[in-house]
C-alpha cells in the first residue's frame, strides 16, 4: 500500500484503527475507486508519516500531535519550482503557522540535487508519483485524494481548529477539492503565482482565500510577443518586467469580453473558463486597433483595460464593439522545454518559459474556415505538403507533445481510442477558437534524437542528412523493428520514438494518444 513512500522513506509506522476510520469520509461523500487507492497511500503518508529532525535520528509525528497552529502546504512538483515553493513556505509562516510541506512529483525527481536537498529540509517531505498510463493528471490525481481524506480526518477531530490546509497550484482543477474541505470547516488556503490570474479569479469567485506569490526578484519577463494588426506576429527581447497583483485590470475588463461572446462565465467549479489574455488578444484583433502585446498576458489585459478605462462609459457598453462568433484562433507557439542551460535562459530570457514563446516564433492569428486545423498545424510545422501531408498522423503527433496533450485534457477536448481522425480534427478546431486555454501551443518536437539514433545504427551516414535520406532510414528502421507503417516523416518519428520510450524504465512517462488514423481526414494543404 505504501510502495510509492517507502522508495523515499524507509521506516513508516502503520496507520491507527483511528486513522483508517477517518479515511471513510462524511456522510454522503463519493470517490471512485482509483482516486480512493490512490489517496489513501498519500493519506496514511500526510498522517502518520511526519517528519521530526534531530542530530543522529529521524522521527515521525502524527498529524494528532500537532499542538499549534500549523498549516499543511500541498506542492504540485511538476509546475513549482523550488524558488516558489519556499516563497509560498515564507508566506504562510509569515501568517504566524508552522510549515508542513509535501511535495508530489514524479519519482526521479529526488534524483536531482537540488530538489533532494530541498527534501531534506525540516518540515519538508516528498510523495513520489508515478506517471499514470490512463493518462490522467497523477499528481493532481494523488494530491486531490490526500486532501479530501486528510480533511475527512481533521474535521472529525480535536486538531481542526489548529490544522489548515494550504495548496500551491497553478491551474482550476482543485476547486472542487478545496470547497470540500472548507465545507468540513477546515481553513483552507490557496497559493497562487501571481501572473495566473486566470486561476486567481476562479478561485475567489468561489470565495476561497488566495495567497498571490509575487516572486519579482525570481521572475523577471524579458520576451515580448508582439500580435500585428495583419494576424501575424513577432517576439523580442526587452527590459525585464514585472507584475503586481492587476485582479483589477482583469475584472474591468471581464464583463466587456462576456458580453460580446469573447468568454462565457462558467456555470460550475469544474468548468474550463477563459483565459482573459487570449481574448484580449482576439478583441483587439477583431476592432481593427493595431499592435499588440499578448506575451506575458497581462500587458494584454492592461492594454485593453486602458483602452476602456480612456473611452469611459461608451468603452463598457457591448454595442460599442462587435459581436464575437468564435471564428478567430489565436496561436502563441512555444518551444519544448528540455535542453539548454537554465541560468543561461533566466540571464538572456528572463525564465524558462519566456525562453520556449521566443523560440516559438511569435504569435499569429487565423478566421475560421473547415481547414482551420491543417492551416494551424502547418504553421506549428506538424503538416505540410511534402513529407508530412497526413492530416491524421499530423494530429497524433499533435497531441501526443507533452504540453499540447496537457492542455487538450483540461479542455476535455483530448481525442479518445474510439474517435475517428474527423472527430479528432474537430476536437482540435474546438480548442484552436476556445478562449479556455492561453491559447499556448507546442511546435513540432527537434528531429536530433532521430538524426543521433539513425546515425548511430549505421542507417545514415551524417546527422545533416536530408528528410528524404532520413524517411528512408526510418522506413528501414520502422520495418526492422516491426513498428506500425505510418505516412508521414513526423509519424514515422513519433511511432520511432515511442518504440524507444515503451523500452526505457522512465517513470515520467504517460500513455500514448491513439485514434482511428485509418479513418482518414479529408484535408489537404
Amino acid at each position: 500500500m505504501l510502495h510509492h513512500s517507502l522508495q523515499w522513506r524507509s521506516s513508516i509506522p502503520l496507520a491507527s484503527e483511528t486513522c483508517r476510520r477517518c479515511c471513510r469520509g462524511p456522510r454522503g461523500f463519493k470517490a471512485s475507486s482509483s482516486r480512493l487507492g490512490l489517496g489513501l497511500q498519500g493519506f496514511l503518508w500526510h498522517q502518520v508519516a511526519r517528519k521530526w529532525r534531530s542530530p543522529g535520528s529521524s522521527r515521525y509525528l502524527c498529524l494528532r500531535k500537532a499542538e499549534s497552529k500549523s498549516a499543511r502546504l500541498f506542492v504540485d512538483g511538476d509546475t513549482h519550482s523550488i524558488a516558489e515553493v519556499k516563497e509560498a513556505i515564507g508566506m504562510l509562516r509569515k501568517k504566524g503557522l508552522d510549515v508542513w510541506t509535501t511535495v508530489y512529483a514524479v519519482p526521479r525527481r529526488a534524483e536531482n540535487k537540488k530538489w533532494a536537498e530541498f527534501f531534506n529540509g525540516a518540515a519538508t517531505s516528498f510523495c513520489p508519483v508515478p506517471r499514470r498510463e490512463d493518462l490522467g493528471e497523477a499528481n493532481d490525481e494523488q494530491m486531490m485524494a490526500d486532501l479530501r481524506l486528510l480533511a475527512c480526518s481533521t474535521a472529525r477531530s480535536a486538531t481542526s481548529a489548529r490544522l489548515a490546509i494550504a495548496l500551491l497550484t497553478s491551474d482550476t482543477d482543485f476547486l472542487e477539492t478545496v470547497a470540500f474541505a472548507t465545507g468540513l470547516g477546515i481553513d483552507a488556503m490557496v497559493l497562487i503565482p501571481h501572473r495566473h490570474v486566470n486561476t486567481t479569479q476562479a478561485y475567489r469567485s468561489q470565495g476561497f482565500q488566495v495567497m498571490p506569490i509575487l516572486q519579482r526578484e525570481l521572475c523577471s519577463p524579458k520576451v515580448r510577443a508582439i500580435l500585428h494588426g495583419d494576424g501575424s506576429g513577432s517576439v523580442r527581447i526587452g527590459n525585464p518586467c514585472s507584475f503586481g497583483d492587476y485582479e483589477e485590470e482583469a475584472e474591468g475588463i471581464k464583463p466587456l469580453l462576456q458580453d460580446l461572446g469573447y468568454c462565457q462565465p462558467s456555470p460550475g467549479p469544474r468548468e474550463a473558463r477563459p483565459f482573459l489574455g487570449h481574448a484580449a488578444a482576439k478583441f483587439w484583433f477583431n476592432e481593427g486597433l493595431g499592435d499588440i502585446e499578448v506575451f506575458p498576458a497581462p500587458l494584454a489585459i492592461a492594454t485593453l483595460h486602458q483602452l476602456v478605462q480612456s473611452q469611459g462609459v461608451k468603452g463598457m457598453k457591448s454595442e460599442k464593439w462587435q459581436q464575437y462568433h468564435d471564428n478567430l484562433a489565436f496561436v502563441l507557439p512555444c518551444a519544448a522545454r528540455r535542453g539548454g542551460s537554465k541560468a543561461s535562459a533566466m540571464r538572456i530570457y528572463g525564465s524558462l518559459r519566456d525562453r520556449q514563446i521566443y523560440q516559438g516564433g511569435g504569435p499569429f492569428i487565423l478566421r475560421t474556415s473547415e481547414d482551420l486545423v491543417p492551416r494551424v498545424l502547418q504553421r506549428l510545422g506538424y503538416f505540410d505538403d511534402d513529407l508530412n501531408g497526413s492530416l491524421a498522423e499530423a494530429i497524433l503527433v499533435f497531441v501526443n507533445t507533452n504540453y499540447n496533450k496537457g492542455t487538450l485534457r483540461k479542455m476535455d477536448l483530448l481525442p479518445k481510442v474510439s474517435d475517428s481522425a474527423d472527430l479528432a480534427a474537430k476536437k482540435l478546431h474546438k480548442a484552436f477558437t476556445s478562449t479556455a486555454s492561453p491559447g499556448i501551443w507546442q511546435v513540432v518536437p527537434s528531429d536530433r534524437f532521430l538524426r543521433q539514433l539513425l546515425q548511430k545504427r549505421g542507417l545514415t551516414e551524417s546527422l545533416d542528412a536530408k528528410p528524404e535520406e532520413l524517411m528512408k532510414a526510418m522506413q528501414r528502421y520502422v520495418e526492422d523493428a516491426q513498428l506500425p507503417r505510418m505516412e508521414s516523416y513526423n509519424g514515422y518519428a513519433f511511432r520511432i520514438k515511442q518504440s524507444l520510450q515503451e523500452l526505457s524504465s522512465d517513470p515520467s512517462r504517460t500513455g500514448v494518444i491513439e485514434f482511428e488514423l485509418h479513418e482518414r481526414c479529408g484535408f489537404r494543404v
